[in-house]
């Protein structure tokens, strides 16, 4: 069956043949060959859902031939949480117990 992935950004829009008994995890395998996206930072959504479960399949998530699913980039929401926790946790120790005695 043939899937076409369109970026949110100007990535560009991909179509694939593929199974649909392909899970979701080797899906993005596929589009990282072609965007050159590593498959970590790649969010799919299909018909407004996030596919997050990496083990369903495309049929599992009801995709068929022709369908349309929405890659969007998710680095930029992974460093933000990394330098936001690392950030909050400098912030605290360096305030509380090193300038208090």
């Amino acid at each position: 069956m043939k899937v076409t992935v369109a970026s949110v950004s100007d990535t560009g829009v991909f179509t694939f043949d593929v199974s649909e008994d392909l899970e979701i995890e080797n899906f993005k395998a596929f589009v990282e060959v072609e965007t050159g996206i590593p498959s970590s930072e790649i969010g799919l959504i299909f018909n407004g859902v996030p596919l997050l479960d990496q083990k369903k399949t495309l049929a599992q998530y009801n995709i068929k031939d022709g369908d349309m699913v929405v890659l969007d980039r998710i680095r930029a929401v992974r460093s933000q949480e990394a330098g936001g926790s690392s950030g909050g946790a400098t912030a605290s120790a360096g305030g509380g117990a090193g300038s208090a005695p």
